[in-house]
């Protein structure tokens, strides 16, 4: 493989980190406004704050592994609920 090659690809690979943490900053920028609502709504099912505050955090990675797939036009506290 030449120098030239490497370099082309390695360009193409930064191209699509940079789209990556685009979408990781928008969704990080939403997740922090919506928190407050998202585990009040979790609230109404748990008996007890911390477990709602639980399920909150131990769900955060399923929604951002997702976030790349949903219609930007939607309403991220609907969507993530």
């Amino acid at each position: 493989m030449n120098l030239s090659g490497t370099m082309a690809s390695d360009l193409g690979d930064d191209s699509i980190d940079i789209e990556r943490i685009g979408s990781d900053a928008e969704f990080l920028e939403l997740y922090s406004h919506n928190y407050p609502r998202l585990q009040f709504y979790l609230m109404t099912m748990f008996s007890f704050p911390d477990d709602a505050a639980d399920v909150l955090q131990e769900t955060k990675p399923c929604p951002l592994e997702e976030f790349d797939h949903v219609h930007h036009g939607h309403e991220f506290f609907a969507w993530a609920c």
